[in-house]
């Protein structure tokens, strides 16, 4: 099989169902459920399927000698080249929906630039000199107060007010997002948990975190991001000031 070729690896499409009716709808129940069958594959996938009859049978739910008969019903409806299959408008649907996602992840970074410059350059303009490290740490205060309605929305007052407490409670949500893999991915997560665990403001803190995370995982599939942890631990640096190695200190 030739090299694989570029993938557009989405969580979801626009479906546009009237669009099926026509053709679909002519076909038996069993054309229907292969060729959606094999849509669905080619949307997983990310673009391309291999040009494989086993695979394809497995796919579409029939065995080799049947799917045979059922290829050649549907094969003009999909693209075969150089050992690949895909299909048209599946991959319209995959180019469309990830310029989407570029796009809303453009405005938010964007937004949230605006927004915390905004707060950080909060002191007196007539003043010459650089803000103190006590004025940084009110700036961050007033920073993530924005986070404090996310934050009551992850039910976070039921936690119970203890470092260990906390720190688990973070490190669950962020592995869900960021999801870990290395040890060494693991430990930098768990030092960011322990080090907001013990700041007084960690509930707006993890909020803003959560959202740090939701945009490093979404830039890795549109390829804005090349590595989604130290884009996350840098923008808590600059947003939080975590300092890490730090040993949990404030």
């Amino acid at each position: 099989m030739s090299n694989q070729p570029r993938r557009i690896k989405v969580d979801y499409v626009a479906y546009y169902f009237r669009d099926l009716i026509g053709d679909f709808n002519r076909w038996p129940p069993d054309i229907r459920g292969a060729y959606w069958s094999l849509c669905n594959a080619i949307y997983d996938a990310g673009g391309y399927i291999p040009n494989n009859t086993t695979e394809l049978a497995s796919v579409a739910g029939f065995n080799e000698m049947d799917f045979v008969r059922v290829w050649n019903i549907l094969r003009t409806k999909f693209i075969i080249k150089e050992g690949w299959i895909t299909q048209k408008r599946c991959l319209i649907e995959l180019q469309k929906a990830a310029k989407q996602i570029q796009v809303k992840h453009k405005a938010g970074l964007t937004a949230a630039k605006v927004r915390w410059q905004r707060n950080a350059n909060a002191s007196p303009s007539q003043c010459p000199s650089m803000p103190s490290e006590s004025e940084q740490n009110q700036n961050r205060i007033e920073v993530i107060s924005d986070s404090e309605s996310k934050a009551r929305e992850l039910k976070l007052e039921s936690v119970p007010k203890s470092s260990i407490a906390i720190s688990l409670t973070a490190y669950e949500y962020l592995d869900k997002i960021l999801e870990p893999q290395h040890p060494k991915d693991k430990s930098t997560i768990r030092n960011f948990c322990k080090w907001l665990s013990v700041q007084e403001s960690w509930k707006a803190g993890l909020a803003k975190a959560l959202e740090i995370a939701q945009i490093a995982r979404a830039g890795i599939k549109d390829g804005s991001v090349n590595n989604r942890f130290s884009y996350f631990i840098g923008t808590m640096k600059k947003e939080l000031g975590y300092k890490p190695n730090n040993g949990g200190k404030k």
